[in-house]
């Protein structure tokens, strides 16, 4: 989800995601998402640690000291409702080791 203002992901080139903490979830679908559509950790945009959980997080949002982060399904809902523009639905990007990637078979199998 973006700041209101941020329309596509490439006007996050510069800006700050905020994630919850470093190695949670919420920085992994952030930084794994957005490479999945190129952008790149530290040279397109910075990570926030420590902007709390989700209500925190979307406070944040709000408040201007973050223009991206993750949100579940249900809060995704939730700030739609407030007019803050979905970037990508992470919930569709395949990432590595992902279930929904097909298995490789092995030789000798």
């Amino acid at each position: 989800i973006g700041a209101k203002g941020i329309t596509q992901l490439n006007d996050l080139k510069g800006k700050v995601v905020g994630v919850t903490g470093a190695g949670g979830i919420a920085e992994y679908a952030a930084v794994e998402g957005l490479a999945k559509k190129g952008l790149v950790r530290d040279r397109d945009y910075k990570i926030l640690y420590g902007v709390g959980n989700s209500p925190a997080r979307a406070q944040a949002l709000e408040a201007g000291r973050i223009q991206a982060s993750p949100f579940s399904f249900l809060e995704r809902l939730e700030l739609e409702k407030k007019d803050f523009p979905v970037l990508f639905d992470i919930g569709k990007v395949s990432f590595r080791g992902d279930s929904r990637e097909p298995a490789q078979s092995r030789s000798g199998s």
